[in-house]
């Protein structure tokens, strides 16, 4: 099983299918593809299989999943899909102390793979759940997906990347 193919099961297990939920700020939703991020999509249709790509073209590959260690790249990957690709490397490049751009260029990598590695995954879950109290405390209909299922995710990406580590 490619890195891909493992990051992607863990991201669907998490996401489900079908929703069309008032409060998410993502609108209508399918296999955590939603409708604000694109527009012209059918959602309702959307197949799974549709899905993984999408999340391979405009997610895994622009935080360059493949050529980070395992779990940083799930991580790492996670995190884009769920608050966007520029937000997740911000937050790795805060982290790791290197120019902040929002772009994954060669500084970013070469930092990324030279890091203490379960020091840096603990970082960045800690950076995502502080974020995501954040977006609840400015948002109080998010309370709901911050106990519901934004800590739990955490908690299973963690238990996921402590394994592989």
């Amino acid at each position: 099983m490619s890195k891909f193919d493992t990051a992607v099961a863990f991201l669907l297990a998490q996401e489900g299918g079908y929703s069309a939920d008032p409060d998410d700020h993502g609108g209508e939703t399918n296999w955590g593809i939603s409708k604000r991020a694109y527009p012209n999509l059918d959602i309702l249709t959307l197949t799974k299989k549709d899905a993984e790509e999408i999340y391979r073209r405009d997610y895994w590959k622009k935080v360059r999943g493949d050529e980070l260690p395992e779990p940083l790249g799930l991580v790492l990957f996670d995190w884009a899909v769920h608050s966007g690709t520029v937000t997740a490397i911000l937050s790795l490049q805060r982290i790791l102390g290197v120019k902040i751009d929002g772009k994954f260029g060669s500084e970013t990598k070469q930092s990324a793979v030279s890091a203490h590695l379960p020091q840096l995954v603990e970082e960045l879950l800690e950076e995502r759940l502080g974020s995501m109290i954040l977006i609840a405390i400015g948002d109080p209909r998010q309370l709901k997906y911050l106990r519901g299922g934004w800590k739990n995710r955490i908690v299973q990406l963690s238990l996921t990347a402590g394994k592989a580590l």
